[in-house]
């Protein structure tokens, strides 16, 4: 098993680099990976999904062999439309190299409890007609929710 991890979003981070930052490379050392995921926290800012993945696919040195298992696994709450890369491309370009694309999403911050139903319920079909979207863009995307 060998994991790389990859924060985005922060706009503290470099925009030269599509607020995209490399933590650490393909790597066996759980205990680093649990280091630097407990060392994380959230400050905001743009979420470019697509230059996320796209940079994880492209930097990695992933194994050639089609039996290995390869995944990305995304973690948000912004919409993926959101940046100069087109997250549809991103996944495209991963499913070529049979890397499996999964999205984890935190949706919450879309309404609170003050929200009326009606707001609510719009939520719930926007989060429904982008998981729609993504599998039927992205035909190997998992949607985790």
């Amino acid at each position: 098993l060998e994991i790389a991890l990859y924060i985005y979003g922060g706009d503290d981070l470099p925009v030269t680099s599509g607020y995209v930052q490399q933590l650490t490379p393909l790597t066996t050392d759980l205990d680093l990976i649990s280091e630097e995921l407990f060392k994380l926290g959230t400050n905001g800012g743009s979420e470019y999904c697509g230059k996320v993945i796209q940079t994880a696919t492209l930097e990695q040195k992933w194994a050639d062999s089609k039996e290995d298992l390869k995944m990305i696994f995304i973690a948000g709450n912004e919409p993926f439309s959101q940046g100069p890369v087109m997250f549809s491309q991103a996944c495209k370009d991963a499913f070529a190299r049979d890397i499996i694309i999964n999205t984890v999403a935190n949706y919450s911050t879309y309404y609170d409890d003050n929200d009326n139903d009606e707001d609510q319920e719009s939520v719930i079909k926007g989060r429904l007609k982008l998981a729609a979207y993504l599998v039927n863009t992205c035909p190997q995307t998992i949607i985790q929710r």
